[in-house]
């Protein structure tokens, strides 16, 4: 525009440069390039989100397409970590897709710019003020369908992890919902809740060792949660004295939501290694439910994160002391050498419950409760923000949601500014959705 880049993208279906007719192009943003890449193999574990996404686009998996500086990535800095995350692992995925999950469990923003630089968690953009001086004003409809005032995010509310358990004297188990909620001011006003799954390949759970044990015929039991990958506690089977070993953590403050394992272990011998899960609050005079299951054997060492949320029937509160137990026992087989299980380390998983409360606030929005369009006889560059002083509406501020540039005989340089609604086109209104999902 005028000589200066205002918009990069990809032209997917170019027309024939030989044609001697008018031709229409269409160009897709900078995200195109990067719908087109996919994230490889990669584990993050314990990084911030911001160490993640330069980290990505540091390396051969961003396009060549796309330009990459580390200021442009959190608070200009280029060496602020952003969100922490414990896990994030989403391979084979797009990276636009990667990047919107990982901006969902940061609550911040991304994009390409018009210079072709990959920008995430930016500061807003400082409006562009617009002074009306009776341009044609449109006041256009409040886009309300997209409202959320109220989220639920679901964190935990399966099996994961754990395909090849075998659950026994409890066929009836059925796991809660585990859920992370947040609320606007407004919810009152427009009481619209919505439910949401977890953003993808984020971890919204965290490990810790365990504290405490009790046992019977182990050896070396501490060793199961001493951080030392060298040492295990040792269970072997044992017809006289069948080896126990009771871990146990005791609540947190803050009060923290148990909802698995994480378990370094080898099983020798074909051991058949049970393993009960017990939910316990000692002001609480109903019983609460066990989970018990078949853990699966590994002939070499093998770390595994087993997601199982509580009882549904369970009900238990955080807020008042609880005890979350572990109990690992080997079952007796008869078989000689001795069977034995193996368990190097061990930790339960809570609910992280800054990353959840993150990811939930990410979907909430407000309609803008003034939105129009104005047309300007001029070319102006994107903007995600305008200011228009003097309107029939007096001072209005609000988001950019679509520009128009219209370049015929009749208007050679026209630009329509849309704040607060992409207007009532279906496809329009989706796309946007689907963006900012």
């Amino acid at each position: 525009m005028d000589g200066q880049p205002v918009f990069y993208g990809i032209c997917p279906d170019p027309p024939s440069l030989g044609s001697p007719d008018a031709e229409v192009f269409t160009v897709l943003g900078g995200r195109e390039a990067l719908r087109l890449s996919t994230l490889d193999d990669t584990v993050f574990r314990g990084q911030g989100v911001y160490q993640i996404v330069r980290q990505i686009l540091a390396t051969t998996m961003r396009p060549d397409a796309i330009k990459y500086t580390a200021t442009n990535i959190g608070n200009g800095t280029g060496t602020d970590a952003g969100a922490s995350l414990d896990l994030f692992y989403s391979p084979t995925n797009p990276l636009s897709d990667v990047f919107d999950e990982l901006a969902k469990a940061a609550n911040v923003t991304w994009s390409v710019g018009p210079d072709g630089e990959a920008r995430f968690g930016q500061l807003a953009h400082v409006p562009l003020v617009v002074p009306y001086a009776g341009q044609p004003w449109r006041r256009l409809p409040v886009q309300g369908r997209e409202t959320v005032t109220r989220s639920v995010l679901r964190v935990a509310t399966n099996l994961a992890g754990i395909d090849a358990v075998r659950f026994i004297d409890h066929p009836n188990y059925l796991p809660a919902t585990v859920t992370t909620e947040a609320e606007l001011p407004e919810h009152p006003v427009y009481q619209a809740s919505q439910a949401f799954e977890p953003p993808e390949g984020v971890a919204l759970v965290r490990p810790e060792r365990f504290t405490d044990h009790t046992q019977v015929n182990v050896t070396n039991p501490g060793s199961a949660y001493d951080g030392d990958p060298a040492t295990f506690a040792l269970l072997q089977d044992s017809a006289a004295s069948p080896p126990l070993l009771n871990l146990r953590m005791l609540g947190s403050h803050p009060p923290r939501r148990p909802v698995g394992l994480e378990l370094t272990y080898q099983t020798l011998g074909s051991a058949r290694v049970r393993v009960e899960l017990q939910y316990s609050q000692p002001a609480r005079t109903a019983a609460l439910p066990v989970v018990q299951f078949m853990l699966p054997e590994s002939s070499g060492t093998s770390t595994t994160r087993l997601v199982i949320p509580p009882p549904a029937a369970s009900s238990i509160d955080p807020s008042v002391p609880w005890t979350f137990s572990a109990i690992f026992t080997v079952l007796y087989s008869g078989a000689s050498p001795a069977p034995e299980l193996r368990l190097m380390d061990a930790s339960w998983l809570y609910v992280d419950e800054d990353a959840a409360l993150r990811s939930a606030q990410s979907h909430l929005q407000v309609p803008f409760a003034a939105p129009a369009e104005i047309t300007l006889p001029e070319l102006v560059s994107p903007t995600g923000a305008v200011t228009v002083t003097g309107s029939p509406d007096g001072d209005v501020t609000g988001p950019v949601e679509l520009l128009q540039y219209e370049h015929t005989p009749e208007n050679p340089r026209t630009t329509r500014l849309r704040m607060g609604t992409t207007g009532t086109d279906p496809n329009v209104r989706a796309l946007r959705w689907s963006v900012k999902q």
